[in-house]
């Protein structure tokens, strides 16, 4: 409120910051009434905790400062965990590109700059290994990030890559930090912080090819279906791209669970009947290093069949015989 005002017009509230800035004021939105000779503002949205806005006035050569308002700070009990990373396991290729964070509930926008470090076995960051965000890589529901290495250091040839080398190196551990600073989307930081160590086994520079996969179909109805990938995979991708489509060309009903490694996935069908069923592998299905079943992350350019993968889903059957287009792809 702002006493001895007649035109409250002639007012407006801004973020103090915005005094330094060039260019016009751009007042915070809202509403002022007068109230027995003083103005009172009244925001349109609740103000950000922790902050200072400057009541300013309309004169001759332009805006006056008036006065400073503070919001106080809200102090918030952490209630947020990391629930899990991937990959999961205790290796990663060489060529990693990228580790994915879930949290147990929403998290806020435009916070995860400088939060995350990959430390080498002596402690020290591994500086220039993760790419600067944002962009930050939400879900929807803001409750998984992905983090990616710097791609440039991963593709050889590159001059990222020849000039500071692959940013892990086979034989060693490096450990991924999550800063326990990173905060909600209530604003309340994390109730702690979490890191995973990794071993970094050789790099992986081929593509997927779901023939070679491991298939153990179910025998008879209640039985289990068991793929074996032969590598780790990205767990939100088999969550989209692996599907048991029965014979009506309808996706089958049940329960997939991908193992910690992200290398076994198993799946319980809800139905009693197994017979003429196919799994649907969509060609964006990738693994750690960015390898697709269309084709690998990295390669060698003169390498024509290394680049030769699969347009359209990739279907198996009990028979291993690949048929045509998927009819029951959802």
């Amino acid at each position: 409120m702002v006493a001895g005002v007649s035109n409250p017009a002639d007012l407006a509230v801004v973020p103090v910051h915005a005094l330094t800035l060039a260019g016009q004021l751009v007042a915070t939105a809202g509403s002022w009434t007068l109230e027995a000779g003083a103005a009172r503002f009244t925001p349109l949205f609740p103000p950000v905790p922790a902050t200072v806005h400057a009541v300013v006035a309309l004169t001759g050569p332009g805006w006056m400062e008036l006065c400073r308002v503070s919001v106080p700070a809200v102090e918030l009990e952490p209630s947020t965990r990391v629930e899990s990373i991937d990959p999961g396991g205790d290796h990663l290729p060489a060529n990693v590109l990228r580790i994915s964070v879930t949290f147990s509930a929403p998290m806020a926008q435009g916070g995860a700059s400088g939060r995350f470090h990959l430390l080498a076995e002596d402690g020290g960051e591994l500086i220039g290994t993760l790419l600067p965000m944002p962009p930050e890589l939400w879900d929807r529901p803001r409750r998984r990030l992905t983090v990616l290495l710097e791609p440039g250091r991963i593709k050889r040839g590159l001059p990222p890559n020849v000039q500071a080398g692959p940013p892990l190196v086979p034989g060693t551990s490096v450990t991924f930090v999550v800063d326990g600073q990173l905060t909600d989307a209530a604003g309340a930081p994390l109730v702690s912080g979490v890191q995973r160590t990794y071993r970094i086994d050789g790099p992986i520079r081929s593509r997927v090819d779901p023939r070679r996969w491991d298939v153990r179909w179910p025998d008879s109805a209640g039985d289990q279906l068991i793929v074996r990938f032969g590598r780790s995979l990205d767990r939100a991708l088999v969550r989209r791209c692996v599907k048991v489509v029965g014979l009506d060309g309808r996706v089958v009903p049940g329960q997939a669970i991908l193992d910690r490694d992200g290398a076994t996935w198993t799946f319980t069908p809800a139905i009693a009947s197994v017979a003429g069923w196919s799994l649907h592998v969509h060609p964006d299905l990738e693994d750690l290093a960015g390898n697709s079943v269309r084709r690998p992350f990295d390669r060698d350019l003169w390498d024509l069949d290394a680049g030769r993968g699969s347009s359209s889903p990739v279907v198996l059957t009990t028979d291993w015989q690949r048929s045509g287009k998927s009819t029951g792809w959802r």
